[in-house]
């Protein structure tokens, strides 16, 4: 991945272009990701949900949020829970490099059984949301996923969630972290105090476009789109999972309005936190919204 000019020849009274993504590992990280996710879904969607390659310590959070947290084996009931989709659309997938891993951030729509049903009796073409993220280790097993159904209910947990346990800890990060970022992020005067939060290494996705380094990110962030106020961002949902790399993934979901936009749109956020002394520092931040409420 490339920077699309030298950092300092960007005009910094302008937006900054994304990296290139021709020929950069990115590029071949997001071929292999859509063939593999797509595998993924075919099987969740058939019910061949054995099929799905887990690491043997997978962890896994579902639409319920902490009381719907699986790791191991016992995800797989959960999982059979979910609709089955056709017509799934992949179309807003961000993928990055995560150490010898990847991750990806889905967020699209699908066709399920009611949805079908409700398509024939109003005679429309009704589709339903969701919003998933996956690590992908480099022996092509998921080792980390979210699983949210954004307009339907997949039902209550089954037994065997995992309470506590290797989610605690990033709990208790997550409710430090989520008010001090979004308050930073939603006041454009305040937008600089993120910029330490981030290194050389770090890399941000905004919808499918990629952000690299610290100057390219400060640039972007210091553009990102305004809200019509201060209050118009709610966090609804907060999931946390452990990493491969001994940080923290933070799922994020909510709703924000945006400056001159009549409506609330959805946003789902992933943020891997990595600890550095007493603080935390983001290697892999995903941006993405999902449409209107």
């Amino acid at each position: 991945m490339t920077h699309p000019c030298p950092l300092d020849k960007m005009d910094p009274s302008m937006p900054p272009p994304p990296c290139k993504m021709e020929g950069s590992t990115e590029e071949k990280i997001l071929s292999a990701l859509k063939g593999f996710i797509g595998n993924v879904y075919g099987a969740m969607d058939s019910g061949a949900h054995e099929q799905i390659p887990f690491s043997p310590d997978c962890v896994a959070v579902f639409q319920k949020g902490e009381s719907d947290r699986f790791q191991g084996g016992s995800l797989i009931p959960r999982m059979k829970m979910l609709h089955k989709g056709q017509d799934r659309d992949f179309s807003m997938l961000s993928v990055q490099a995560f150490g010898n891993s990847m991750i990806g951030l889905v967020c699209g729509n699908y066709r399920t059984a009611a949805s079908e049903v409700k398509a024939q009796q109003q005679q429309l073409p009704i589709t339903h949301r969701f919003a998933d993220f996956f690590v992908l280790s480099q022996e092509q097993k998921l080792s980390s996923i979210v699983l949210r159904e954004v307009d339907e209910d997949c039902g209550a947990p089954p037994s065997g969630a995992v309470s506590g346990g290797v989610f605690a800890q990033g709990d208790a990060v997550a409710k430090q972290f989520t008010p001090f970022f979004y308050s930073q992020l939603d006041d454009p005067s305040k937008r600089g105090g993120l910029n330490s939060m981030f290194r050389e290494q770090s890399c941000v996705s905004v919808g499918t476009h990629l952000f690299k380094g610290a100057q390219h990110i400060a640039h972007k962030i210091h553009y990102m789109p305004k809200l019509i106020n201060a209050g118009a961002r709610q966090i609804q949902q907060i999931d946390t999972l452990p990493s491969p790399a001994n940080g923290f993934f933070l799922f994020i979901a909510g709703i924000c309005q945006l400056e001159g936009e009549e409506k609330q749109q959805r946003f789902f956020d992933v943020v891997h936190l990595m600890p550095e002394g007493n603080n935390f520092w983001i290697t892999n931040l995903m941006m993405q919204m999902a449409g209107g409420v």
